[in-house]
């Protein structure tokens, strides 16, 4: 026969004949386990009054919370939650290095877990589903909560270190180096609008890999950190690739360095395209520093009492530091002589000067890198 404890927990049995009986439980409360240690017992007597004693221990188990990135699934350290059984608050844990809090012998109940303080970099996550039932003895409940790194954005720029101005074509690495990012680690090629990025917080380095055509590549290691969702300049310079051009204007017979002859350089390829240099020989000779590239020379006027030299020379800047010598001769002027009794100072003044035509010459030197 079936029978029910009343709600003092006994149970009552009356007019039981002789015989020997055996005493079951086959249900019990919800927040208790089942006894299935049965009772035997034997009515020997009449008028016997037998008492019997069952008991029920509570369901008690135990709940563990795991606490994630939600990109790399890294275990959280710090966060803090407090946990509820109904609206009876069971206390306030801190998830420990493995990202873990684990809480033992919680009675039978509904419970869950909310979150009251996020871990350093991470958002507060109060969205999530955090509830589970205690409704089994010995059980270990496991939720698993995930958080956002918070995140703020870059704004990169890659600029000439001579006049500021943005550089495109290099090539940029940028390595994340605290836990929260540290698997953040990306290339890319810098444009003349700069970059954007939006990064998880954190300090991060970063270093140029492949530097652009023109210019030396950077051994600088920068560093920046992103953090309140603030939006974060980073910039790094480039020094142009450069060599130095010595120039000479020289007498072709003599070797004298001749000054006041007019010259033009122009930059044919490389950062300063289309750039043009004029200057004046001078009696030391003249020296420029020049972006590298191919460069044309030509003398657009000769010195007092020389011929133009018409040659048109060319050099290339290829190295940093690469030095070019660079010489022009001029052959002077000659008055031809027909015969002993030409008078030539008699000619001058009816504006004819007879001369002999001679160009100069255009000489470039080996190059050589600068000591």
């Amino acid at each position: 026969m079936d029978l029910k404890s009343n709600d003092k927990g006994i149970v009552s049995l009356k007019g039981l004949e002789y015989g020997h009986y055996k005493i079951e439980e086959v249900k019990t409360l919800w927040n208790y386990v089942i006894n299935k240690e049965p009772i035997f017992f034997d009515v020997k007597e009449n008028g016997q009054v037998i008492k019997l004693e069952m008991e029920n221990k509570k369901i008690r188990a135990n709940a563990e919370l795991i606490k994630i990135d939600s990109e790399t699934k890294r275990p959280l350290e710090g966060a803090e939650f407090e946990l509820w059984n109904g609206e009876k608050l069971v206390g306030n844990y801190t998830t420990n290095k493995d990202g873990k809090i684990v809480v033992e012998n919680l009675e039978a109940g509904n419970y869950y877990f909310n979150e009251i303080k996020a871990p350093d970099h991470y958002e507060i996550n109060q969205d999530q589903d955090l509830s589970f039932v205690i409704d089994k003895d010995g059980e270990t409940k496991t939720v698993t909560a995930e958080n956002k790194v918070k995140t703020g954005e870059l704004d990169f720029t890659k600029t000439d270190v001579t006049n500021g101005q943005n550089i495109e074509g290099a090539k940029i690495e940028i390595v994340g180096i605290e836990e929260q990012n540290k698997h953040v680690k990306f290339e890319f090629t810098s444009s003349l609008a700069g970059n954007k990025f939006t990064l998880p917080e954190g300090k991060y380095e970063f270093r140029e890999t492949q530097q652009p055509e023109g210019y030396e590549l950077s051994t600088e290691v920068g560093t920046f950190e992103i953090k309140g969702g603030e939006i974060i300049k980073a910039n790094l310079k480039n020094e142009r690739t450069t060599g130095k051009l010595i120039f000479t204007k020289t007498d072709v017979a003599t070797g004298e360095v001749l000054e006041g002859a007019k010259i033009k350089i122009e930059c044919l390829s490389g950062l300063d395209k289309g750039k043009v240099i004029e200057f004046i020989s001078s009696k030391n000779g003249n020296e420029f520093e020049l972006a590298a590239g191919e460069y044309k020379i030509s003398e657009t006027q000769a010195p007092k009492g020389y011929e133009l030299t018409t040659e048109t020379g060319t050099f290339k800047i290829g190295e940093h530091g690469e030095v070019v010598k660079c010489n022009l001769t001029n052959k002077k002027f000659e008055i031809v002589k027909t015969g002993s009794s030409l008078d030539v100072n008699a000619l001058i003044p009816f504006g004819i000067i007879l001369v002999a035509g001679g160009l100069g010459a255009l000489i470039l030197s080996k190059k050589r890198k600068l000591s």
